[in-house]
């Protein structure tokens, strides 16, 4: 059943989105692009979560219905920073070779061409995501 935040997970449309496990949504309403992190209970920025992350804030840079973006953590936290027992798994070749694609997901968010604020509650969390966001 469609809830408030019902919309297109990257480019899906809504009528898809039942299929769609998605973690980062956009939505755009009145020119405002909303990117919002769902991820309980702390946002922790996996794998699934940079690329969609990526994903979404290519989308808002390219559209021209999009004339700002807001990055929304959600009600309890924005982002925790990395998905701590994700890498728990990972080797240490492994993780530098996950780092660029790290990296090149806040730089999307950088990146977009117009102007972006971040927003949620404690924001000093995901340092990098916030230095995209012009925080």
């Amino acid at each position: 059943m469609a809830d408030a935040w019902s919309y297109a997970v990257c480019g899906v449309d809504e009528d898809e989105e039942a299929q769609v496990s998605g973690f980062v949504r956009l939505k755009v309403a009145d020119g405002i692009g909303t990117i919002r992190l769902d991820r309980p209970p702390m946002n922790a920025l996996s794998v699934e979560v940079q690329e969609e992350l990526r994903a979404a804030a290519t989308e808002a840079a390219a559209s021209p219905e999009v004339a700002a973006v807001v990055v929304y953590g959600g009600e309890k936290v924005f982002a925790a920073g990395a998905d701590i027992k994700e890498m728990a798994g990972m080797s240490y070749p492994d993780m530098a070779a996950r780092a660029p694609d790290l990296s090149s997901a806040f730089d999307a968010v950088a990146r977009i061409p117009k102007p972006v604020v971040a927003a949620g509650h404690r924001v000093r969390a995901g340092r990098r995501l916030r230095a995209g966001a012009g925080l």
